[in-house]
């Protein structure tokens, strides 16, 4: 696997978290100044509670307001942090399954089914900025038919039902330069590979990103940066165009280049019916079960999907998403790792998938 430096990326992280951290920590979370409570979530397709809430009073009376540092933070950018995406939940767990798939132009099919989680904690650390803590995993376990891979190899050589995966941590920081400037970036090292034969330097990577988001309008985020990970075989490096937009209450339309496009329709405060293409995959190291050599090599996987969702918030803590449409595309090269495997590679043909996922908040 390649395993290009991270170090734009990194160094992002290290100067957002440095100005993220300029004002003393306090551990004092927001409460209510009338109920003296902290306030719930609102859960109408966004991630929290609206800044309004610290603003209320009580005219004649003398009650103090709250300066504890999250209410200072709710205070300056809670109306951004909660309109500039939908809710997104800090850790989710998922499942899915795409049967019969295949490739064009090559022999057999397979099953996908994959399984993983993804944890992004913010850790507030200043008024003005915050930490991005957490991990991700995810696993992608593939059943070949025989026929699968044998194209241009000798007779009973093809591809063995193979396990991938992709885990490591999340390192980031988001620093508001102004009320309407926000700057986050995030670096994720981990290891990508099929776990045989132990872990070589190839089998690790360091995807990351760095984004700007700029309110123009207080219903409308534009963004831009540039991330690097394998989705993209020949782009590694690629620019990052987007932006979110709160078309009417009810309506989202997010969009950003080059991996997700979303519509979402919010019929009640706690539900919201999705429609959207997403572009998802990776490059892993494999080696064949021997793993004696030159045994060895990389897989690149790709999918380009269109879906519907049905996400609902049973509370303020716990949701649920289930995804189900069509992978319409997308890009493959596999290979066993073995010498001279000659490899199966080429477009997706079409094909369903099914997703469930549970969501927590903390």
């Amino acid at each position: 696997m390649r395993n290009p430096p991270a170090r734009v990326v990194l160094a992002a992280c290290l100067a957002a978290a440095s100005v993220a951290a300029q004002a003393p920590v306090s551990p004092s979370p927001a409460v209510d100044p009338i109920t003296g409570e902290r306030p719930a979530k609102v859960p109408a397709g966004y991630a929290a509670s609206p800044a309004s809430l610290f603003d209320r009073t009580i005219v004649g009376t003398q009650e103090p307001q709250d300066y504890s540092m999250w209410a200072e933070y709710r205070r300056n950018h809670g109306e951004f942090v909660d309109r500039m995406q939908r809710y997104d939940p800090q850790v989710e767990f998922r499942i899915g399954a795409a049967p019969d798939l295949d490739l064009r132009n090559e022999p057999g099919e397979f099953d996908l089914y994959n399984y993983g989680a993804d944890i992004k904690l913010p850790v507030l650390v200043s008024t003005e900025g915050y930490l991005l803590l957490g991990g991700y995993g995810d696993t992608r376990r593939y059943l070949f038919t025989t026929a699968a891979g044998s194209r241009g190899n000798p007779s009973g050589v093809h591809l063995d039902d193979k396990t991938l995966t992709g885990a490591g941590l999340t390192f980031g920081a988001g620093v508001f330069l102004d009320d309407n400037w926000l700057f986050e970036a995030y670096v994720q090292p981990g290891v990508w590979s099929d776990l045989d034969a132990g872990l070589k330097h190839k089998d690790f990577d360091f995807p990351g990103q760095a984004l700007f988001t700029w309110r123009t309008m207080p219903e409308f985020f534009f963004k831009f940066g540039a991330r690097y990970n394998q989705v993209y075989h020949d782009a590694p490096w690629l620019p990052m165009l987007g932006f979110s937009w709160e078309i009417t209450e009810g309506f989202r339309f997010d969009l950003l280049l080059p991996e997700h496009l979303e519509f979402s329709f919010w019929p009640t405060s706690n539900t919201g019916i999705l429609f959207g293409v997403d572009v998802d995959g990776g490059e892993y190291h494999v080696r064949t079960s021997a793993a004696t050599g030159n045994q060895q090599g990389d897989v690149h996987v790709q999918e380009i999907s269109t879906y519907f969702g049905w996400m609902t918030r049973f509370n303020e803590s716990t949701s649920l998403l289930l995804r189900g449409g069509l992978v319409v595309s997308g890009d493959y090269y596999l290979t066993t790792g073995r010498n001279n495997f000659d490899p199966a590679e080429g477009s997706l043909n079409q094909g369903l998938f099914a997703e469930v996922s549970f969501g927590f908040d903390f």
